[in-house]
């Protein structure tokens, strides 16, 4: 699943894309458009260079990875919510 959606996202091509995968998880995965990422969040790679010429998107993914424990308990907190129709628009 993707960080966040994104125009031109591949989640829902990932069932007939993924098989052509490399098979060696250790080799270095070049995606030079990486979007909402859901080709690279399903691949597991070891190795990455991930870039997009939208810089919005590459702080966001820069700012995540600079503060991952936060933005993970931030994700769970919210998982652990149930919304209403209130809550959505007070976010």
């Amino acid at each position: 699943m993707p960080i966040i959606k994104w125009a031109g996202g591949k989640t829902k091509l990932m069932p007939f894309i993924s098989h052509h995968y490399p098979h060696d998880h250790s080799c270095r995965w070049v995606e030079p458009f990486i979007g909402g990422g859901a080709v690279f969040l399903n691949m597991f790679a070891q190795n990455a260079l991930l870039a997009d010429s939208n810089p919005d998107l590459i702080n966001l993914y820069r700012t995540i990875q600079r503060q991952k424990t936060n933005f993970i308990n931030q994700v769970q907190n919210l998982a652990d919510k149930t919304f209403v129709e209130k809550d959505y628009y007070e976010m």
